[in-house]
């Protein structure tokens, strides 16, 4: 079984936000929807080199060169005030679930 991140799993995903994911830390019957990545356009590609597509804060940044994380935001019910964010998104415990109807 191929192991996927969420950026790579965005990719795969046609770069469409909204699909449904696990991670093995959580119970099995939860699953969350990924609504948000940082420095992504929904239906753009994210720019970078897989898989983690990092990302480095521009020239006249205080930070200029350093890697800039990039943050996932997730929506569950059962998420205190229902959404989540992680920067976590280049870890490979995560799934890819489909939609429960």
């Amino acid at each position: 079984m191929n192991k996927y991140n969420l950026y790579q799993m965005y990719m795969l995903n046609g770069c469409r936000l909204g699909f449904y994911v696990t991670r093995e830390s959580w119970r099995s019957d939860r699953v969350a929807k990924v609504v948000k990545i940082d420095g992504v356009v929904d239906g753009e590609p994210i720019e970078g080199k897989a898989p983690y597509y990092d990302r480095y804060h521009p020239d006249g940044h205080g930070n200029a060169g350093k890697m800039w994380s990039r943050k996932v935001y997730m929506e569950a019910p059962w998420f205190e005030n229902g959404t989540y964010e992680t920067e976590s998104g280049g870890t490979y415990s995560w799934t890819m679930v489909i939609e429960k109807v």
